[in-house]
């Protein structure tokens, strides 16, 4: 037993007295150099010198990151923050604060393709906050402030993700054909998010601008979006397109969702509007849907429509307004609307009404009471 003691104590011993330290021998040399381990360019007045228009200048394409706050000095009047005269080029703004003090007439200008500006805040500009114009533009994770005129512009088959925008003169996010357009946030702003033909919108909200909150092209998608409070329409695309899942509420102007022909308007609710809450023209479907509450009519149909299975219920205007003819108009409830629930002005539609809660066709539309 002391035998094995006395051997444990020694190895002990030998283990608290051992050094620990690196490994014995030079360091080994990584072999990179800084520009390899940092690829990117810092935008800084060494590596990225601007002229007498611009804070900035980036003249190749490559990726570019802000190192700090860029503030505008009161001597840059007109001048822009960071301009890019070069395509495939990406600008991580760092989460840094580009602050235009209402002197930069624009934070980022970029003309040329594949430009993609991410990871940051930009306030206070005289003009555009960003206008990227050229083709396949990305803007993600931007917080957009007090901008003079549009807040984020961008050209064809532009992709736009996670950005907000707070109170913006002109369009908050505007972005032209093939565009697609998620998890967006705009408040008080001209129109709120407008893109052109096949574009897609989703999962974004509209609120208080000072005319449409969501506007698309026509063979576009708009799908699980809000437009509440904008002093226009909420919801507009121009036909034929996909409204899908969204919710237009407490729209001051012209109603809550308005389609053009050959679209599909499916599960949404427009409610509380000023106007008719769901308007469509004509060889359009419209399933599933709600309208409550607005002060016109809860639908407005032109000819040649399928509606099936929407609800309209206490409208001031009365709850659906069939203006067209060949409709086929199936299996709806119009209850407690103001002047009439059913106006069925056309011709030759398809459409036959019960004013019994427990029988009739099957077809029927319900009138209650």
């Amino acid at each position: 037993m002391q035998r094995t003691a006395a051997a444990a104590l020694a190895i002990f011993a030998s283990v608290a007295t051992a050094q620990v330290g690196p490994p014995p021998g030079p360091v080994a040399d990584s072999g990179k150099s800084i520009d390899e381990a940092e690829p990117r360019t810092p935008i800084n007045a060494r590596h990225t010198p601007g002229d007498a228009t611009a804070a900035f200048l980036i003249t190749r394409s490559g990726s570019y990151y802000l190192t700090g706050n860029l503030v505008a000095l009161s001597s840059q009047i007109g001048d822009v923050g960071i301009r890019v005269d070069a395509p495939d080029v990406t600008i991580d703004l760092s989460g840094f604060t580009i602050n235009g003090r209402g002197v930069f007439a624009s934070a980022v200008v970029a003309a040329g393709d594949n430009v993609a500006l991410r990871n940051g805040i930009i306030k206070d500009t005289a003009g555009d906050a960003v206008n990227i114009s050229g083709a396949a533009s990305v803007a993600q994770d931007l917080r957009i402030t007090m901008a003079g005129d549009e807040a984020l512009e961008l050209g064809s088959d532009a992709r736009v993700a996670r950005c907000t925008v707070a109170q913006a003169v002109g369009t908050g996010i505007r972005a032209g054909e093939r565009a697609d357009i998620s998890h967006c946030d705009v408040r008080r702003a001209d129109d709120g998010i407008s893109a052109g033909t096949a574009s897609r919108i989703s999962d974004s909200v509209a609120a208080f601008c000072e005319d449409d909150g969501l506007r698309a092209g026509g063979s576009s998608l708009i799908i699980r979006c809000q437009a509440f409070d904008n002093t226009d329409l909420g919801i507009v695309a121009t036909g034929p397109s996909q409204v899908i899942e969204c919710v237009a509420s407490s729209n001051d102007g012209f109603g809550g969702i308005s389609v053009g022909a050959g679209s599909h308007v499916e599960r949404c609710i427009a409610r509380s509007n000023a106007g008719i809450g769901i308007s469509l023209t004509n060889a359009c479907v419209v399933i599933g849907c709600s309208s409550g509450e607005n002060t016109g009519f809860g639908y407005s149909i032109g000819s040649d429509n399928r509606i099936e299975g929407n609800h309209a219920a206490r409208n001031d205007g009365g709850g659906d307004r069939i203006v067209g003819s060949f409709n086929v108009i199936v299996r709806n409830a119009a209850v407690v609307n103001s002047v009439t629930n059913y106006d069925n002005a056309g011709a030759n539609n398809y459409f036959t009404t019960t004013s019994s809660a427990t029988s009739g066709p099957a077809d029927a539309n319900v009138s209650l009471p």
